[in-house]
């Protein structure tokens, strides 16, 4: 298994599920990141909803989700743990969780990107914790 440097990892092993000798799955996904990291730029901006969505390429917005220093960075500055959301490859929204009002206009404008994607990830709300450093599940009121 090599990085090529153009974003993917190639030898992988001849079946689907197979892992590369020598190499555990924490080790795959940190060079996933890795890759992601180095060769997609994300952008943060401010949304109609009052919250703020992640721009890239088209396809690799939701992969931020993965980026564990993203979400540091972001909770830092707004000074509160974040609610997330992914509904398609190419729309990743957060809001600040204490605003109520903004999480929920976002969960509105989510699901309407979900119902007009082309490539539907999920309605799932995720949160990321700025105190304990972690992505969970978020439970909707």
């Amino acid at each position: 298994m090599k990085n090529t440097g153009s974003g993917f990892i190639h030898g992988c092993g001849k079946s689907r599920g197979m892992l590369p000798e020598g190499m555990t799955p924490e080790e795959i996904y940190r060079t996933a990141c890795e890759n992601l990291a180095r060769d997609v730029e994300f952008v943060f901006s401010n949304t109609l909803f009052g919250g703020f969505g992640v721009i890239a390429d088209g396809v690799h917005e939701a992969s931020a989700l993965c980026l564990r220093h993203v979400w540091e960075v972001c909770t830092e500055k707004l000074q509160d743990d974040v609610v997330i959301m992914a509904p398609s490859r190419d729309l990743l929204l957060f809001a600040p969780k204490s605003d109520r009002k903004t999480v929920q206009s976002m969960i509105q404008f989510g699901e309407q990107g979900w119902l007009q994607s082309e490539h539907r990830l999920t309605k799932r709300l995720y949160q990321y914790s700025r105190e304990r450093k972690e992505l969970t599940g978020y439970e909707r009121d």
